[in-house]
């Protein structure tokens, strides 16, 4: 197979490829060739991070017979077991690597080089994370606290006709996790929309590249589920601070 890269070849297959952005199977796509223009039909369409302006995958006759290159920058080698991996890589090595100053790398080797990279990266942002979400709870303690501070003479007044201290904190601990709730189902929205500011606005207009946007819907459950637990651990302190409330001077508090 040979692919074609608008940077690497011609500034007209560059604009070719731009101006025949949304392509679908079966549709035509017309190059430019040293023969002049020649028309290709599609076969498939798929997501490739390989070049920022977009590529186009051909059998390596077809581009030799229009494009008159025989030669290649790349190649892609398939082995039948995983267990020759190394030995071809050396025999590769050994028999092109000296005259032709090649660089061998197994697939595994480099997506295990790119998922460390990417890693590093998202350790940053884990880190942020961590932080963001002990700030979020100290300020769901302390709007509890205040809360709590403010409805001692309602707490007091539901204790003296009968309400139990368990049920006191029930009341706090559950009023903490619709916070929690809310909190998650605002972060959600906002997570959505700069993801897709990120994608669509800035990497396209930086960038000049795209791509896929896609919303997991198990990460977005997930996050809920987290907010919601931290935000009732965060109010079990306050919850017990209310449940510790004196009848008497909860009632005699102005």
């Amino acid at each position: 197979m040979a692919r074609l890269l608008p940077n690497r070849n011609t500034v007209a297959v560059n604009e070719a490829i731009a101006s025949q952005e949304h392509l679908e199977p079966g549709d035509t796509m017309t190059l430019p060739t040293p023969e002049g223009p020649v028309a290709f039909k599609v076969a498939v369409v798929n997501v490739d991070y390989s070049s920022d302006s977009g590529s186009i995958l051909m059998d390596m006759y077809t581009y030799r017979k229009y494009w008159k290159e025989f030669l290649a920058d790349s190649f892609s080698i398939r082995v039948t077991s995983k267990e020759k991996v190394a030995a071809v890589r050396d025999e590769i090595v050994k028999r092109f690597g000296g005259d032709r100053q090649l660089f061998v790398l197994p697939a595994k080797e480099f997506k295990n080089e790119i998922k460390k990279v990417i890693d590093q990266g998202f350790a940053v942002n884990r880190a942020i994370n961590v932080i963001t979400m002990l700030i979020a709870c100290l300020g769901i303690i302390v709007t509890l606290l205040a809360s709590v501070l403010e409805r001692t003479r309602e707490i007091g007044i539901l204790r003296s006709i009968g309400m139990l201290r368990r049920q006191v904190s029930q009341v706090v601990v559950v009023e903490s996790m619709l916070l929690g709730v809310i909190g998650g189902l605002l972060g959600v929205c906002a997570g959505m929309f700069i993801g897709w500011m990120s994608l669509e606005g800035f990497l396209k207009s930086d960038y000049g590249a795209s791509m896929e946007y896609h919303i997991d819907l198990w990460s977005i459950l997930w996050a809920l589920g987290l907010s919601t637990v931290l935000a009732a651990l965060a109010g079990v302190y306050p919850a017990r601070r209310a449940a510790k409330t004196n009848i008497v001077e909860a009632l005699s508090y102005e």
